[in-house]
């Protein structure tokens, strides 16, 4: 008998809601209809079929393989004379007759609806596995994008600073240009003055003499 925990898509508190319904192994399930899975307790549509067709994987019993016969042993006939041949005519091959196909039995109501059932919960779980997929890649799509767009808005940022900054460097530079050409102006003034006292002053001695 197999275990409820060893069929796929079942687990611990599943297992116990089943047994609570009468489902103790595999083979219960396997022989169990979509409808009575569905009275269970966390047991959908989509997931009743797909327990019947894991639990018939797991309680299909294997088909034992056939004993090999032992071959009877050929009795040694004695050999025939050798005899002239005779030119063999070529037998008219008689026409095969087609075989009558056996008509194929109706499947029962209960074990079509099971069948298409179960086609409809694979196709589902194929569809949600997809939508998965497809929602995992966008959303990583999304995160990328929006990663290059926060990178390219520090950079403008940085070259905004960047060029704020250049020019703020550039205006102090031209001020202390300004001081330094100014206190030179003022140093070039004083000396030209003194040397024209000094011009003024050596006049009127010479003059007194």
């Amino acid at each position: 008998m197999t275990e409820l925990t060893d069929i796929h898509g079942i687990g611990p508190a599943m297992a116990k809601a089943l047994e609570a319904n009468g489902f103790t192994s595999a083979e219960s399930i396997a022989a169990a209809s979509p409808a009575e899975l569905l009275a269970v307790s966390g047991v959908g549509a989509a997931t009743a079929p797909r327990l019947i067709a894991a639990a018939k994987k797991m309680a299909a019993p294997a088909a034992p393989k056939p004993k090999a016969q032992p071959k009877p042993k050929a009795q040694a006939r004695p050999k025939p004379k050798a005899q002239p041949k005779a030119q063999a005519r070529p037998k008219p091959k008689a026409a095969a007759k087609p075989k009558p196909k056996a008509p194929a039995k109706p499947k029962p109501v209960a074990e079509e609806v099971n069948d298409v059932l179960t086609r409809a919960a694979e196709q589902a779980a194929e569809a949600e596995e997809a939508l998965k997929a497809a929602a995992a890649k966008a959303i990583k799509k999304a995160k990328v994008k929006e990663k290059a767009a926060k990178a390219k808005k520090k950079a403008k940022e940085l070259s905004e600073k960047f060029t704020s900054a250049k020019k703020t460097a550039k205006k102090k530079a031209e001020k202390v240009l300004e001081k330094e050409k100014a206190k030179l102006s003022k140093k070039k003034d004083k000396k030209a003055g003194k040397k024209a006292d000094k011009k003024s002053g050596s006049g009127k001695k010479s003059k007194k003499k």
